[in-house]
């Protein structure tokens, strides 16, 4: 099966820690979308790139010494996808 790499704002709970995290669509510069990022992960220290997928999803985590992005897969559950309205925010059921 192909990986689903998600084309929504969307949530998610990372297995490991637990924690909920929000994605916008979108990366977060220009220099992350070149290398393949496809939303903006929101921490407290700013944004991440990211690409999600349907059961994980790669964070950037650091650049290497050429300038490139050094990617953290993370494993993920419950998603849900978010969108958004003239009215404020929703989910698709």
């Amino acid at each position: 099966m192909p990986k689903q790499l998600q084309a929504h704002n969307v949530s998610f709970n990372e297995v490991e820690v637990g924690l909920r995290h929000f994605c916008n669509l979108g990366a977060p510069c220009k220099w992350s979308e070149d290398q393949g990022a496809t939303h903006a992960l929101h921490t407290n220290d700013g944004c991440r790139p990211a690409q999600v997928y349907k059961t994980f999803a790669l964070i950037g985590a650091d650049e290497d010494e050429f300038g490139k992005v050094i990617w953290e897969r993370w494993q993920i559950r419950k998603l849900e996808q978010h969108w958004t309205s003239e009215n404020g925010t929703g989910y698709w059921k």
